[in-house]
Formats: structure tokens, C-alpha cells, sequence
């Protein structure tokens, strides 16, 4: 594990220097309040997932 954590962090470090010199503004990151908003039909769906694991483990526990 801990050579791929080098590996990583050696291309975190190689993308930065790579996108500091063609000019990337490193705080380019727009971040829009709606991305955090669920669909409405996401949050149903998963309220029926949940209720239906709920039931299958009640009844074979």
C-alpha cells in the first residue's frame, strides 16, 4: 500500500508542476450550490431501497 501512496502523491506532484506552467489557475474549481441538491426521484428511490433492505433484513434475521 504504501507504494502506490508514492506512486500517487509523485503524480499529484508531476500534474501540478505540468498545470502550473501551462498557466492553470490552481483554485479553478467552480463549485455550483445545486450540485449538492438531490433529485426528487433520487431521494424516492432510495427511500424505497432502504425500506426494502430494512424489511428483507427483518424478516430473515
Amino acid at each position: 500500500m504504501g507504494f502506490v501512496f508514492v506512486i500517487c502523491i509523485i503524480g499529484m506532484i508531476v500534474i501540478s508542476l505540468i498545470d502550473g506552467k501551462r498557466g492553470v489557475v490552481p483554485a479553478g474549481l467552480e463549485v455550483d450550490t445545486k450540485m449538492f441538491k438531490p433529485h426528487r426521484a433520487f431521494m424516492v428511490i432510495a427511500l424505497i431501497v432502504a425500506l426494502l433492505v430494512t424489511a428483507l433484513y427483518s424478516i430473515y434475521w
